[in-house]
């Protein structure tokens, strides 16, 4: 059964407005703005943040910090990828570095980055670290993956390396990185607010929730994350149509070589 065939809106609209109900039931039987604010509260919140001049700022630096992680840890990682299929000692030499960046929580590397580096850029190299060794895997094991044959038989015919690279393995890779694509932008840009959070750089979500959660106002924190919620799903659809038109141009583009 495909997931496309599970999804009916109705249902998510019902689903939706039940959990609104039950939000508010908990808000007034805890009777506590700050532990469970109720509806009201969050909309009074939502409309105060929106008409702020700030909140576009906010999100767009936040943005910007995501898509420069994304843009650096994928360039990183398909270039060191590349370079450890080709070479052994740089495969090994690298192994222990991704290993340790895979076990090592979230939280420890945001303390140790806020050493390093400044406030602005910190959350930037958290989402280069959190997402490199995702790419980094995809493209070593799609390397790894190749068709044995199909690469002995453009030898065979003596193609040029660079022509198997940038015929075979670079598109592999590509779409093997498009399938992750989504999951994985979602991912850095959580992991930019969270680092914008401990960071607190002049503009970010991260920064204004961390400045809600020390005035005690919850209800804005809870409004902030629909915020985030909200710019996760219009980035992943904006994704999504980008992804089918490369597709299909590079489909057409195949056909016409």
């Amino acid at each position: 059964m495909r997931k496309s065939s599970l999804k009916n809106n109705k249902y998510i609209i019902i689903a939706t407005i039940i959990i609104i109900i039950l939000w508010e039931i908990v808000s007034v039987v805890v009777n506590n703005q700050i532990i469970m604010p109720g509806i009201k509260n969050i909309l009074f919140e939502c409309e105060k943040i929106l008409v702020n001049g700030d909140c576009v700022s906010l999100i767009y630096y936040s943005l910007i910090r995501c898509f420069i992680s994304f843009l650096i840890s994928i360039i990183l990682a398909v270039l060191l990828g590349v370079l450890s299929y080709i070479n052994k000692w740089i495969y090994n030499f690298i192994y222990p570095i991704l290993a340790v960046i895979k076990s090592v929580p979230t939280m420890a590397f945001i303390v140790l980055v806020l050493v390093w580096v400044s406030k602005e850029t910190a959350p930037i190299l958290i989402g280069i670290i959190i997402s490199l060794p995702i790419f980094y895997d995809v493209t070593i094991n799609t390397l790894i993956n190749t068709d044995v044959k199909l690469i002995e038989m453009c030898r065979v015919y003596k193609v040029k390396e660079i022509d198997i690279l940038k015929k075979i393995y670079l598109p592999s890779i590509t779409i093997s990185i498009s399938n992750i694509l989504s999951s994985t932008i979602s991912l850095i840009f959580k992991v930019v607010i969270a680092g914008e959070v401990y960071a607190q750089p002049k503009y970010g979500i991260g920064a204004a929730i961390q400045l809600e959660k020390m005035q005690l106002n919850t209800s804005a924190v809870i409004t902030w994350i629909i915020i985030i919620a909200i710019v996760s799903i219009i980035v992943d659809k904006i994704l999504s149509v980008l992804l089918k038109k490369f597709n299909k141009w590079k489909g057409e583009d195949h056909y016409i070589n």
